[in-house]
């Protein structure tokens, strides 16, 4: 009877607890979750902040109790504990359990982020206008006391401080997603305003499709990239993003100040029409016929497009059912097609300095698409543009005019280039220093004369004159001329004349003094170096003048520094040099291992101290 009593206890016990849960919770059939996330973290509160008791790894199926927000009350290896819902998969969806949604998280709920920017900055209110209090730098942990319309507000030394929520990952020591805000009704739609260029100031930047931080993803824009801002509200911005529009944080898009927008072209007429085949590796598709137009999209190399109409260097095209305007130099037209009318000739003008940018960029005869081919220029190359007109510019091509599409000239503000001068005269002479991996010499101040061979980088050069942006220099014995813009002149360096021949005297011997001694053609500091000497070699001095010895190198004559040579015994002293008189002051560097100062202009005068390589001094003459 006892065992019956206990049957029936016990019975009564299952029965009550089973219809509990059935009320309350779920049938633990319908509630197995599977873990998603490689090591998942069982936390004794539901909270980033509550303490670790446990892990589960990814493929485990483990027990739901509940669910609290974003939190899920799990059992698993007889543990009760919390784990981010969003990492959780159920077999039916969703689970069965009862849930407390939550639009908005107050101050009380407190959640850890981590800076995905590499500077985020700080604000004292959720605005852009709002002034800055700080910043914080990638991977740095903030606390999160509220999100809301694109913002979180953080915890920043003692303080409130509101930054960009986009670029706060909320963590859970997995990467926990964050529950997507509710956006406001004025993030919905932002009004098109005037088009501003802008520049990307963030590693990488979400393009979204709608304003705020739950809508998908479009794709990223990497630091540095432009965009056209078609409009701006709460703190997003709308872009033209890949022929569509998309949104993305203003916070890190820098605006061009006052970039003034070419007038529009003179709208294209439609025609015959005409099929044609895009010859280049990306061709912009804009809204109207002009480089400063909106971007609506690209054609890819060999796609067909329906040409409508022609002129002035642009097609007008059938472009995702509207109009769309494209540079007609990439655009192959099949046979039969009707050309455009040529364009009017282009006068010179102020002449500029441009950069080709494109893979390979057509030059032509004149400012159509129907002249001849005089040869092509590749992406980086820079041309004289003489003159613009039409969407194509008239430039400077081997030795003659050439014209290419305009679209693909970058300009370099404000830099003019000069005409070049019939005839250099000789002026005082400088000393240059080549600033170019390979620079050419020319026979003549100008592109098209013949290469007399070429200078590298940091080769010095003497300059006997400049104009219009050429330098006349001394060349293997004889005069050339290369560009001004690559010679970096020694301010305030001017070469000395050459000094008179040095008629033979007695000889002597002498042994240099210098870690290594230049050998010249002549005895000044311009003339060619014919080699060098190192220290303790012998050599024959033939005669001496001004500072300078003439010596027998290598069976020729050769000119050496003779406060550099030591003369043995017996030597016949040279004559003092009469007295400098002070000119212009100028800087120079020492350039010896140590160079001694004499109390006079030779070299058997007293020695009143040494400078070391690389001081400075004043020379007064």
């Amino acid at each position: 009877m006892k065992q019956t009593t206990k049957q029936i206890i016990t019975g009564t016990f299952l029965a009550t607890a089973t219809s509990f849960i059935s009320t309350h919770a779920f049938a633990e059939s319908d509630n197995l979750a599977t873990v998603n996330a490689t090591n998942l973290n069982i936390r004794e509160q539901p909270t980033t902040q509550g303490k670790v008791i446990g892990t589960v790894k990814k493929g485990t199926n483990v027990q739901v109790l509940s669910k609290e927000k974003e939190w899920a009350k799990i059992s698993h290896d007889g543990k009760e504990g919390y784990v981010t819902l969003q990492f959780l998969g159920f077999s039916n969806g969703n689970p069965n359990v009862e849930q407390k949604q939550q639009l908005t998280i107050n101050n009380g709920q407190k959640e850890e982020g981590i800076v995905t920017a590499t500077r985020l900055n700080v604000r004292n209110s959720p605005a852009l206008g709002s002034s800055m209090i700080g910043y914080v730098q990638k991977n740095e942990k903030v606390t999160v006391l509220g999100k809301a319309n694109g913002w979180a507000k953080i915890s920043y030394q003692g303080k409130e401080g509101y930054v960009s929520l986009e670029f706060v990952k909320i963590d859970g020591n997995t990467e926990e997603i964050k529950k997507p805000e509710q956006p406001k009704t004025s993030d919905a739609t932002i009004k098109n305003g005037t088009q501003e260029v802008g520049t990307i100031n963030a590693t990488s930047l979400r393009v979204r499709s709608a304003a705020n931080t739950s809508s998908s993803i479009l794709g990223n824009l990497k630091n540095g990239e432009k965009v056209t801002v078609l409009g701006k509200a709460n703190g997003w911005a709308k872009i033209s993003y890949q022929g569509k529009e998309g949104y993305v944080s203003l916070e890190f898009v820098k605006l061009e100040a006052g970039k003034q927008e070419e007038k529009p072209v003179e709208n294209i007429t439609n025609g015959t029409q005409e099929v044609g085949t895009i010859n280049a590796t990306s061709l912009r598709v804009r809204s109207a016929a002009n480089t400063s137009s909106t971007i609506l999209g690209t054609l890819k190399n060999g796609e067909k497009v329906t040409v409508l109409g022609k002129a002035n260097g642009w097609a007008k095209i059938s472009y995702q059912g509207k109009e769309g305007y494209v540079s007609l130099e990439f655009v192959k037209l099949e046979a039969g097609k009707q050309e455009e009318k040529p364009a009017e000739d282009i006068t010179n003008g102020t002449q500029e300095v441009g950069t080709i940018n494109a893979t390979s960029l057509r030059v032509r005869s004149a400012a159509n698409t129907s002249s001849t081919i005089l040869g092509t220029l590749k992406n980086g190359e820079k041309v004289t543009v003489l003159g613009k007109a039409n969407g194509w510019a008239k430039i400077s091509y081997q030795g003659k005019e050439g014209y290419v599409s305009l679209e693909f000239v970058q300009l370099e503000a404000g830099k003019q280039e000069e005409k070049p001068a019939e005839n250099i005269t000789n002026g005082t002479r400088e000393v240059g220093t080549i600033n170019a991996t390979s620079l050419r010499v020319r026979s003549a101040a100008n592109t098209s004369s013949s290469i007399l061979g070429n200078l590298k980088n940091g080769e010095k050069v003497t300059v006997l004159g400049k104009a219009n942006g050429w330098a006349k220099i001394s060349y293997q014995g004889k005069e050339g001329y290369v560009s001004l813009e690559f010679v970096k002149l020694e301010a305030g360096k001017q070469e000395e004349k050459p000094a008179e021949n040095i008629t033979n005297g007695t000889r002597e011997v002498g042994t240099i003094n210098a870690t290594s001694l230049r050998v010249r053609s002549a005895a000044n500091t311009s003339s060619s170096i014919l080699g060098n000497l190192k220290n303790g070699e012998k050599v024959t001095v033939l005669g001496k003048a001004n500072g300078w010895a003439k010596i027998s190198y290598q069976g020729k004559e050769g000119y050496v520094s003779l406060e550099f040579v030591k003369l043995e015994a017996g030597k016949q002293e040279e004559k003092p040099a009469e007295d400098i008189t002070n000119g212009t002051q100028e800087v120079g560097t020492i350039n010896a291992t140590s160079l001694r100062v004499r109390s006079a202009a030779n070299t058997s005068s007293t020695i009143l101290g040494t400078l070391k390589n690389g001081e400075k001094v004043t020379v007064l003459g």
